[in-house]
């Protein structure tokens, strides 16, 4: 193993090689002229034979790997050492030097480089083949490692289960978004354009060769990124017949209490297997070499989950204990003056809508006594099954030429239920097929190494609702408002509780094809490593769609309908007001839209880039620059939108060509003393935006009605959808016209100390420019109700999104790393950030003002850290306890191996209702401080200590003002190795995962207007896959061969 933890490495390209020279004279004659060297890898048997020049240089590509490093003359092979180690994305350096006689006296193999040197200044990891195996991981996903680094917040599965079965991580580095990161496979891109947070395929781990993830000023070869790169190469096969058989299982017996399980209640259920194997061996011995993989996954279980729903009370009418009048929406003017309220604030039955109570009598009733709000719990089913299958050929050419081609594929299918019910709430279903596919031919000739890579991948992801909803929609087709025999109904959306029904994007039918080319030469010439070539991508998405309506029809209930200007909305009271408005059949707004095609986007990017690698005695300088062209967005039948005057044509393109991409990169790293290096780097990188974030408005069928924050309401029934150049729908207003760029720089100083510690201390920064946002231009000012829509006397009151860039963010950080090299059999890296990350958001809150939206970043932790640690028991052969018979045999090679991670709590808004606000438009307003508040020193989060806004006033609280609760998680494993035969070995594994048992939380509730505000929510989001439960333990079994 490289070390468990190797710093300062490529991200993407050059090829892995070995350069270096052979000096010295044999009975008077140059080395060079009398000598060929032949490096060995010690894992495959594999061979390759260096012809070496007059001068004594050599260069070789190599595949990632520990070698043997000979020299042959005479026709005689004679071994020198074997610790010339290759390194994806790396070049090792070799200093042969031989001494005349029959034999060869001395080799001195500097092929490790020393453990403060001066390699290019990007900072990056390596993690070999054993590392990613090694380290306790749930899922056995390689990108749980990339958080193992500083600068990079703790890996987290974000989407829902049925959207990504696969489980991908993300990650924030340095203060950036995540889809700003780019994920590689052999070096071709493997990232989803349409939201640039997925990988379209999952490596197994078993299928791992190396893994390489670079987090900032990364040389010109590598772009379309400005976060971090990972780049993760697949195991290629050997000369000798090797392979592995493995299973890991974990059931409800392996895990403790979860911490969110009320009384007596139901622990949730959890059933996880992961099995599978890989092979690989010769076709041809040192010439044709094959490799495959397969893995299989059932994981099912629950999910605690909790939401509001009413109590018996408010089921039938009754509002007493609201604490705010219940107005009849059905008196008074449009505009919600002249109201009378319900006495008592009690509704009679008489006058609930039949439509309601159709969706009523399918919704669960509350099942904690006492709770008003979050007062229905249940653990929630999912499921997914999942195979992956993998192969790779090798083929060597000559000493001198290799290629390689491989293909793999996934298949996912997936379930997710919903906290209410079978038939009314937004339960999923999902079948995912993906593939991918790359080839690579690489050539040396007199130390020019070319190569030629491309790359095609497929993701497919059919989602579907899977809800019973057909016993409610026979009753909403008997009341009119849907047609008989439809299997949808409408979404219907209440304040406080969620929404129910149909959800709004589904079916969805989401396709990606991507086509990936590179050509990429080096040339190493003494001192200089120059590097060029020409990368090329073409991304094309369909599908994912992303209607703010849907096309059987939406709902959305909110307090102003049972309410009056200039009424009082008391904390926690939205739920009740807006329920109150469901039972009246008094939706604020309505709408439907039906699109007329299925949304596309396709783009192609062009880059060229040149630089050269200058190493001397003690500074190494890395020169480079690149060229980013990226392509207008081809659409399928997209209108263009001009606030106030609407539709004014359609295009099948969005935007012009970006021509402007012209990037530097410089760095250097400067050897002080023998143990001492100081590294600097500055660099600009710009990024292409997901696709999901593009100002698009495709051709379809609908119509809105109501004001979202008004007073008013509207019937109960699906509106008829007209075509979009007539009707009030949202649309989207462009004003993208650049893409996002970084200024990336940094200062470090790395110091080796004894007994193999690596120290470096680093101030890492960066500048973001032309960042994009989405804001409301159809809001109304505060207090100005809805006369105050800009566009309202265009007929437009839906919301109108402009979606542009020019927005700015910085980040500054303090970013230490101390490793410890494997020796003695154990190894260790401690990763701590101390940063701040500052920026506007891509959703403006405030949409009057740029400048109140600035503050914390989402994503930004003040404080991390991680420690990962690999360790041998020292006991057993080969060491000097127990090291003979029975107590060997037991005591011996067992090791102890673990990931902990802790950090500093994520920023949240604390939000109010906007009603009281009287400006349309607005989906949400700051709440703000209380004038007196108690202080309980007990408590990490005081709900007294804010308040409802004043009316007519957007709050008085900043973004991201307060800070949730930390997060700390430990994982460990404990591994026996039981040798069985010559090259054969068993493994048994323990792991546990959150061995602390620590409680995980998530942000707290941030509605002051809602009952539960304050209250804590589970970090698991939906499918457990990382943090956020309880201790769990996993058995595993590897056999190896």
């Amino acid at each position: 193993m490289c070390s468990a933890f190797c710093a300062l490495v490529y991200a993407q390209t050059p090829p892995p090689a070995a350069q270096g020279t052979l000096s010295g004279k044999l009975n008077g004659i140059a080395a060079g002229k009398m000598a060929t060297i032949i490096l060995t890898n010690l894992n495959t048997g594999s061979s390759e034979r260096v012809d070496i020049g007059s001068d004594g240089s050599f260069t070789v590509s190599l595949p990632p790997g520990n070698y043997r490093v000979e020299v042959q003359r005479d026709g005689f092979k004679q071994t020198a050492q074997q610790n010339l180690e290759v390194v994806a994305g790396r070049t090792s350096q070799v200093s042969l030097t031989i001494e005349g006689g029959p034999t060869i006296e001395a080799i001195e193999v500097k092929a490790n480089a020393p453990a403060a040197d001066t390699t290019p200044p990007e900072i990056g990891r390596a993690y070999t083949s054993s590392t990613v195996r090694t380290l306790p991981v749930f899922d056995r996903n390689y990108q749980e490692l990339i958080g193992q680094m500083p600068g990079i917040t703790p890996p987290v599965s974000a989407f829902p289960l049925t959207f990504d079965p696969q489980g991908n991580r993300q990650v924030n580095t340095n203060g950036l978004p995540a889809y700003a990161n780019d994920q590689l496979s052999d070096g071709i891109s493997i990232r989803e354009p349409n939201t640039r947070d997925l990988a379209i395929r999952v490596l197994p781990d078993e299928a791992v060769q190396q893994l390489n993830v670079i987090s900032t000023n990364y040389p010109s070869r590598t772009g379309f990124a400005s976060g971090s790169v990972n780049d993760v190469f697949p195991r290629p096969g050997t000369n000798g017949l090797h392979g592995s058989l493995f299973g890991y299982a974990t059931d409800d017996f392996f895990r403790t209490r979860d911490p969110f399980v009320i009384g007596n209640s139901p622990d949730p259920t959890l059933h996880d297997r992961q099995f599978g194997g890989t092979v690989g061996g010769a076709i041809i011995p040192d010439r044709l070499f094959f490799f495959g993989s397969y893995q299989g996954t059932i994981y099912d279980g629950s999910a605690p989950q909790f939401a509001t729903v009413p109590t018996a009370a408010e089921l039938g009418g009754n509002f007493g204990s609201l604490g705010t009048p219940v107005y009849n929406p059905v008196t008074g003017g449009p505009t919600g003056i002249g109201r009378t309220p319900f006495a008592n604030g009690v509704i009679s039955p008489a006058s609930f809508n039949p439509i309601s109570s159709a969706y009523l009598s399918f919704l669960p009733s509350a099942n904690i006594a006492g709770a008003t709000a979050n007062n229905l719990a249940q653990n929630v089913p999912f499921g997914d099954r999942g195979q992956v299958i993998d192969g790779k050929i090798d083929y060597h050419f000559t000493n001198n030429v290799t290629g390689f081609l491989r293909y793999g594929w996934s298949s996912f299918n997936a379930n997710q239920d919903s906290i209410f019910g079978p038939v009314l709430g937004g339960s999923t279903q999902d079948t995912l097929r993906n593939h991918h596919a790359s080839a690579s031919l690489a050539g040396n000739y007199r130390g020019i190494i070319a190569e030629l890579r491309v790359g095609y991948s497929r993701y497919r992801n059919l989602i579907d609702a899977s809800a019973q909803s057909g016993p409610l929609a026979s009753q909403l087709a008997g009341l009119g408002l849907i047609s008989p025999g439809s299997t949808t109904v409408p979404n219907v959306s209440i304040t406080g509780l969620g929404t129910l029904g149909t959800p709004l994007n589904l079916p969805a039918r989401d396709v990606d094809n991507n086509y990936e080319g590179d050509a990429n030469f080096h040339i190493y010439r003494g001192r200089n490593q120059i590097y060029f070539g020409v990368n090329v991508r073409d991304e094309w998405s369909t599908g994912f769609p992303n209607f703010l309506l849907g096309s059987a029809g939406s709902f959305a209930f909110a307090p102003g309908a049972t309410t009056v200007p200039g009424g009082t909305l008391t904390p926690g009271t939205a739920f009740g007001s807006s329920f109150a408005s469901f039972l009246l059949g008094a939706p604020q707004t309505s709408g439907i839209f039906n699109p007329a095609v299925q949304p596309s986007y396709r783009q192609r990017q062009y880059a060229a880039f040149i630089g050269d690698t200058v190493r001397m005695s003690r500074l190494t300088l890395d020169l480079g620059v690149r060229y980013e062209v990226y392509s207008p967005v081809d659409l399928n039948s997209a209108s263009l939108f001009t606030p106030g005057a609407g539709i004014t044509g359609t295009t099948s393109s969005q935007g012009d060509y970006r021509l402007g991409g012209v990037m530097p990169r410089v760095g250097l790293a400067f050897r002080l003393t023998d143990h001492t290096v100081v590294r600097t780097s500055y660099a600009i990188y710009q990024f292409p935006l997901p696709f999901s974030l593009l100002p698009v408005n495709f051709a379809g069928q609908g119509t809105t009605l109501g004001i979202n924050g008004s007073f008013g309401s509207t019937p109960f029934v699906v509106p008829a959808a007209t075509m979009t150049g007539t009707s009030n729908v949202p649309y989207n207003a462009d004003s993208l016209t650049r893409n996002p760029y970084i200024q990336s720089y940094y200062f470090m100083i790395q110091h080796s100390a004894p007994w193999g510690l690596l120290l470096d201390a680093a101030y890492v920064g960066n500048l973001g420019r032309d960042l994009p946002f989405i804001r409301q231009i159809n809001a109304a000012t505060p207090g100005s109700g809805p006369v105050g829509l800009p566009f309202a006397t265009s007929g437009e009151t839906a919301p109108i999104f402009e979606e542009g860039n020019g927005l700015t963010s910085n980040y500054n950080a303090l970013q230490v790393n101390l490793t410890k090299r494997l020796s003695k059999g154990a190894s260790f890296a401690a990763a701590y950030t101390w940063s701040k990350a500052l920026d506007y958001g891509t959703n403006l809150t405030n949409p009057f003002s740029v400048g109140a939206n600035y503050g914390p970043a989402d994503w930004d932790r003040t404080q991390m850290l991680t420690i990962t640690h690999i360790f041998d028991l020292p006991f057993g052969a080969g060491t000097n306890r127990w090291n003979q018979g029975i107590a060997a045999k037991i005591l011996g090679n067992w090791k102890i191996n673990g990931v902990f991670h802790w950090a500093t709590g994520s920023p949240y808004n604390i939000f109010a209702d906007p009603t009281a606000c009287a400006c349309p438009g607005i989906p949400a307003v700051y709440a703000s401080m209380a004038s007196a508040f108690p202080i309980n020193g007990q408590a990490s989060f005081n709900s007294g200590a804010f308040a409802l806004p004043a009316a007519g006033s957007l709050g008085t609280l900043g973004r991201n003002s307060v800070r949730g609760p930390d997060f700390t998680d430990y994982n460990l494993s404990l591994l026996k190795t039981i040798p069985m035969a010559e090259n054969r070995q068993l493994e048994f594994r323990a792991e546990a995962y959150n061995l602390l048992n620590s409680s995980q939380y998530g942000n707290p509730y941030n509605s002051v207007s809602l009952g539960n505000f304050g209250q804590a929510t589970n970090l698991t989001l939906l499918n457990g896959l990382f943090g956020g439960g309880p201790r769990t333990f996993v058995l595993g079994m590897r056999f190896l061969f």
